[in-house]
């Protein structure tokens, strides 16, 4: 993908051009630091993990929350997407 994304102390997410470095989105709605970020495989997600104790997740086409992970009861450091594997999957 031609899409970076970064996480800051000022509770957003901003989505840049990689290559020509042009500010293209804003994600808001977490409500203290960012520290973590993760892209999904097929680039349409974006996990990111904030001191607020939550887990949200991006739909990055549309800049819309799309679901918060709640249970954490302190700060939340990094996040990350495992590949699908047929060892990971439960039978």
């Amino acid at each position: 993908g031609e899409t970076l994304a970064s996480g800051s102390n000022d509770q957003t997410i901003k989505l840049w051009h990689w290559q020509t470095g042009e500010f293209q989105q804003s994600l808001a709605g977490h409500e203290d630091f960012i520290y973590g970020l993760a892209w999904a495989e097929n680039g349409e997600i974006l996990a990111s993990a904030s001191t607020d104790s939550t887990v949200r997740l991006w739909e990055v086409k549309t800049g819309r929350c799309c679901q918060i992970l709640q249970g954490h009861t302190d700060w939340v450091y990094a996040v990350t997407f495992v590949p699908r594997s047929p060892d990971l999957i439960a039978t």
